[in-house]
């Protein structure tokens, strides 16, 4: 899941005094970390998430930590808040009150903040803490809002769809998905993607595996089409767009590369996906999708005509998260614990990491800022790791790389931990 915020003129804290064990004071920075992401990274601090503890032999932390300036925005499976953390320590500093778990990120402006949680409602508060409005919907939210001018819109997993005044929380319009009744309502997916802004229209996956295309003023249908087939067809990512096509995939597949205009189809390859592709040019200047299955492969496509240019494998299976870029390389993680270093070129593992608990796994996308990366984990922990300060050229652009590079795709061994 990717997060959107408005521009934000916060200001910059000073360094502050601290007493140390030793009893001296000493000046200690801002928890800014600035600078950028060129190597692996070591560990910073790992604690508990804040909340209650989920009582569960096995859940999903799907809540990707908004950063700005010295804290961090976050909600947590196990608790009914939105919690503000320090960057330094992980500590508690602000909560904003919900009435259900809050299993996605928030948007934020230079005065409020914007969030949904599990009981259908969508918050709105003041940074300071004042409620400024609810909306209560009728089914979970477990997905960020969508800024779309003066709208948010959401999606939950009802597949209802619908579009809220940011300023009063009234609503503007709304789009319901028609219900499979020839599927087994156990089969669908607990899943509701962003609806993603594409120029004029808003683009949305749904249970039943199709793709719609909404105008963003009043929510009506432009097109649709089918993409998800087999057990389940769920979208569960955001779809992505991008020169004229749109790219989705079904839970079990497959990828799938559409017209914008009208819908047909250019390409399609059977690997399923739970997250959002991204995008990443190559050193011949080729645009590669590169898409997270929920077999553990990430593989890279031509964008254009979808040629496979390189895939690396998890070695675990579970789905991953999409990828986020950095000048180190491609970081992402795997439903089933690992945390990896990819080259985005050549699709070569850097760097992997794996918690040392029974209940482990990513599910969402780690954020980065500047030399500091957050990544949440369904253990039920949260982890600050940095990378080394002293790094000044990427690991992956220290010799040429070229596509044409590639060691065999479909060899059992490509993309292991070396």
């Amino acid at each position: 899941m990717i997060v959107f915020l408005s521009l934000i003129a916060w200001a910059q804290p000073e360094p502050r005094t601290v007493r140390t064990i030793d009893g001296p004071s000493e000046q200690v920075p801002p928890a800014l970390y600035p600078g950028a992401f060129r190597a692996p990274p070591v560990m910073q601090w790992g604690r508990p998430l804040p909340g209650p503890k989920v009582n569960a032999a096995s859940h999903a932390e799907r809540s990707r930590p908004v950063i700005v300036g010295e804290h961090a925005y976050l909600g947590t499976a196990g608790s009914r808040e939105l919690f503000v953390i320090s960057r330094r320590d992980g500590s508690v500093v602000q909560t904003f009150p919900a009435e259900g778990a809050v299993e996605a990120e928030p948007v934020l402006d230079a005065t409020r903040v914007w969030f949904t949680d599990t009981t259908g409602a969508t918050w709105c508060y003041t940074l300071e803490g004042e409620l400024v409005w609810k909306h209560q919907g009728a089914a979970p939210l477990p997905t960020r809002p969508t800024e779309v001018g003066d709208l948010l819109v959401l999606r939950d997993v009802d597949d209802l769809v619908y579009a809220l005044d940011r300023n009063s929380g009234e609503q503007a319009w709304q789009y319901r998905r028609k219900k499979d009744l020839e599927r087994k309502s156990e089969l669908t997916l607990y899943a509701a993607p962003a609806p993603v802004s594409a120029g004029s229209v808003l683009l949305l996956g749904f249970s039943d595996g199709v793709v719609v295309a909404l105008d963003k003023d009043g929510g009506d249908r432009l097109w649709e089409a089918t993409v998800g087939e087999g057990q389940y067809p769920d979208i569960v990512g955001p779809v992505a767009a991008r020169g004229g096509l749109v790219y989705a995939s079904g839970y079990t597949g497959p990828l799938v590369a559409l017209e914008a205009e009208d819908a047909t189809v250019r390409w399609r390859f059977d690997a399923g996906s739970a997250s959002a592709p991204i995008f990443h040019e190559l050193p011949d200047e080729t645009l590669a999708l590169l898409h997270p299955g929920t077999d553990g492969v990430l593989r890279a496509f031509d964008a254009q005509d979808g040629n496979l240019l390189w895939s690396w494998n998890s070695g675990r299976g579970g789905a991953l998260t999409s990828p986020v870029s950095t000048e180190a390389g491609l970081i992402l993680g795997s439903g089933l614990g690992v945390l990896a270093l990819v080259d985005p070129d050549v699709g070569e593992t850097l760097w992997t990491w794996r918690e040392d608990f029974k209940l482990q796994g990513v599910a969402a996308p780690p954020v980065v800022e500047g030399r500091q990366m957050l990544v949440v984990s369904n253990s039920g922990r949260i982890y600050a790791m940095l990378s080394p300060q002293e790094s000044t050229v990427a690991p992956h652009k220290q010799r040429p790389t070229s596509r044409f590079r590639l060691a065999n795709p479909s060899s059992k061994s490509w993309g292991r931990d070396r």
